[in-house]
């Protein structure tokens, strides 16, 4: 009995769901089938075309906004740029290094190194313009063949370029108000003195210039002396990168006879200056005075590079990515950067391009008035030695007579010592200004009295 109920109970049960099973299939095609026609008819189509258009003229106004929105952000970010380059250039800071968006907040990497590498580019040949455009001033102020009147044309034309150049330092911001009237004074003198010593001057000036204006956002960590917008010489820098060479190029003028020497030289080609060789600027005058002459050139010249060099050995070297080694010590011992007496691979390199550059200079002026291959060569052999030598002088007597020591408080190295300054090298003695004065007469009287008993 009780097997018969349950085998009728589970065939009841099958039936049931198996009816249901049925049914609800049967209504989901009926549905499926309602909806394919009502899909098919002529309204609901219309309808569908209808919200297709609207969604292709919605995405076309959403791309047409994005696109206008890139352009806004670019044409923002050259304004911005635009700002930032006259702000700079106001300020008198370097052009170099700073970093500007040119197609929007995120420009890509290349696109700024491109930029950056422009405008330095453009900053170097702006500066290869005014030197070669002094160099012709100089050369027509001094040629006599242009002018009667050739002490008068000089002695104006000196005077001209003389603070023409010192207003352009000071605008630039590289001196200051007493640096501009010293400049000028040093610079009258040495462009009276010749073409070739005028240009000596105007490289080294300009050139100093520019590479103290490198990277200051690095120097401005480790340099005590740091100053903003690129240097600020005063009278003290001024005469002493300026008042030895500036008598030793008037003396060369004057043992060759001075005023009279210029008024009594006529002729095409015929400037009357004193230049490095064996013989002089003038055949009339005998082997001894044009001997002289041609020696206080030499120191002239060697002095500048001396000076060239220090500067960019300074001002490069402490960019160096491994640490400078103190030269008293053999170049075992590792110093902080910005160290009196530190060297550096990078710094040596720079001090031999520093006389180089100054020496460029000489080079231009002795092609301008004369052409002589020889004078040329000599010039550009005692900037390059004249750099490296007066370089490895100033960081010996950087590292012996002038203080360096490193303050935890300020984090950089300073040259007066103090309750938080930790010594490194060296007495104080001398300021960074004495030495550069000391070293670079050195190496005038050392390559003079070489070029003297030389020839």
């Amino acid at each position: 009995y009780y097997s018969l109920y349950y085998v009728n109970m589970f065939a009841t049960t099958s039936t049931s769901s198996s009816l249901t099973t049925t049914e609800t299939i049967l209504s989901l095609s009926l549905s499926n089938r309602r909806r394919l026609r009502s899909n098919h008819h002529p309204s609901m189509m219309a309808k569908s075309s209808s919200q297709n258009h609207h969604r292709l003229k919605r995405e076309e106004r959403n791309t047409l906004r994005r696109k206008d929105d890139e352009k806004m952000m670019i044409s923002e970010g050259r304004r911005q740029r635009r700002a930032k380059l006259r702000t700079t250039r106001a300020n008198g800071e370097d052009e170099t290094i700073f970093s500007f968006p040119l197609d929007g907040p995120s420009a890509p990497e290349k696109k700024l190194v491109l930029a950056t590498n422009s405008v330095r580019l453009k900053s170097v040949l702006k500066l290869l313009c005014v030197l070669l455009v002094c160099g012709w001033s100089m050369r027509y102020a001094h040629d006599p063949s242009t002018s009667s009147l050739t002490l008068l044309k000089r002695a104006s034309g000196s005077v001209t370029l003389g603070f023409l150049l010192a207003l352009i330092g000071y605008k630039k911001k590289s001196l200051d108000l007493s640096g501009a009237v010293s400049a000028s004074l040093v610079g009258v003198l040495t462009i009276f003195s010749g073409v070739r010593y005028g240009l000596t001057l105007a490289f080294f000036f300009f050139s100093g210039s520019a590479v103290t204006k490198v990277q200051s956002e690095v120097k401005k960590q480790v340099d005590e002396h740091f100053k903003e917008g690129g240097g600020l010489r005063d009278f003290v820098q001024v005469m002493a990168n300026g008042l030895v060479p500036t008598m030793l190029a008037a003396a060369s003028l004057y043992s060759l006879g001075g005023l009279s020497f210029i008024a009594n030289t006529t002729g095409a080609g015929a400037f009357a200056e004193a230049i490095i060789s064996s013989g002089g600027s003038n055949s009339s005058m005998n082997n001894a005075t044009t001997r002289v002459a041609s020696t206080l050139a030499v120191a002239f010249l060697s002095y500048f590079s001396c000076c060239g060099g220090d500067t960019f050995a300074s001002e490069l070297g402490v960019l160096s990515k491994s640490k400078p080694r103190l030269i008293t010590t053999f170049c075992r011992k590792e110093v902080e950067p910005g160290t009196n007496g530190g060297v550096s691979l990078l710094g040596v390199v720079a001090s031999i391009f520093g006389g180089l550059v100054a020496a460029s200079g000489w080079a231009l002026g002795a092609y301008i008035t004369s052409g002589v291959r020889t004078e040329i060569l000599y010039a550009l052999i005692i900037g390059a030695f004249g750099g490296f030598f007066g370089s490895f002088v100033d960081s010996v007597l950087g590292a012996t007579v002038q203080y360096s020591g490193y303050c935890r408080e300020r984090k950089k190295v300073v040259s007066k010592p103090g309750p938080t300054v930790t010594k490194i090298s060296g007495l104080e003695i001398l300021s960074n200004s004495g030495v550069n004065v000391l070293s670079a007469s050195f190496i005038a009287v050392a390559f003079g009295a070489l070029y003297y008993y030389r020839i």
